[in-house]
């Protein structure tokens, strides 16, 4: 995860690396940051391999997120932002459900072990429900 992580950052930072004046580059400067699914590093990963812009991590990450993306960047987008709104997540935690879609009230008590909030029985059953409609596993 460390690795990808990694991976991710590497895309996010060449992303914004741009060179300076006379061609030299300078260490690059993050203008923002976000975290993103697995479906939106495809999507993003996918429209520059179109132009021939991989690099060879880029290439790597590619064919994992192809292999383990599971929705499509607009609806894990949206599966986040449910999250976050509807029971209080932190962004990257609801990223993280939203990447391996948790399928029982116990592999989702993983996530959240590092939440502020606790959740009530009925709270994980409905997250878990909610995941499972949204992934399209009823």
């Amino acid at each position: 995860m460390a690795r990808l992580r990694k991976q991710l950052l590497d895309l996010s930072i060449f992303v914004q690396y741009k060179p300076h004046e006379g061609g030299v580059y300078l260490p690059p400067k993050i203008l923002s940051e976000k975290y993103l699914t697995l479906a939106e590093v495809k999507e993003l990963l996918e429209e520059r391999e179109k132009e021939g812009r991989l690099n060879h991590a880029q290439k790597v990450t590619l064919d994992y997120v192809r292999m383990f993306s599971k929705l499509s960047a607009e609806k894990s987008r949206e599966l986040v932002n449910l999250l976050v709104e509807k029971y209080e997540l932190k962004e990257l935690t609801a990223t993280q459900i939203v990447n391996l879609l948790p399928q029982t009230a116990d592999e989702l008590k993983v996530f959240l072990a590092h939440e502020a909030k606790s959740f009530k029985k009925e709270e994980l059953e409905d997250m878990v429900k909610l995941i499972r409609d949204s992934s399209g596993n009823s």
